[in-house]
């Protein structure tokens, strides 16, 4: 009853389920695709582009412009690696939930290659 009138009436494309007495299921909270994939977007944010800031931050041995140079094309390749990832993650979503996963995590270690890369082929 309390949970009639705080949640309105149930819809059957709810997210989120609440168990009730008599084993009846009220679906309670509807929630859209995109809010779905923008609260995935700000957990995996950070974790995509503060390990490699970090790995290019901490490790290296560059002079005070190279380390700029390298820390502003870090950036943007997690920008643009995530940007990439997310779209495909969403276009498979639907599909194969499995390897839309799997997008989003490969995706994670495309910025640490790129650090091996510009530091290993460096020419200044």
């Amino acid at each position: 009853m309390i949970l009639n009138r705080l949640c309105g009436r149930p819809t059957e494309c709810s997210t989120l389920r609440l168990s009730v007495p008599g084993n009846k299921l009220i679906n309670c909270f509807k929630m859209s695709d995109a809010i779905v994939w923008i609260i995935a977007l700000a957990f995996y944010a950070p974790f995509h582009y503060l390990g490699p800031l970090l790995v290019s931050f901490l490790t290296g041995t560059e002079t005070q412009s190279q380390r700029k140079r390298l820390i502003i094309n870090v950036l943007i390749d997690c920008t643009l690696s995530m940007l990439i990832a997310f779209a495909l993650a969403i276009w498979l979503f639907k599909t194969n939930l499995q390897i839309a996963m799997l997008v989003l995590i490969v995706s994670m270690c495309i910025p640490y290659l790129h650090v091996g890369i510009i530091r290993k082929y460096r020419t200044d």
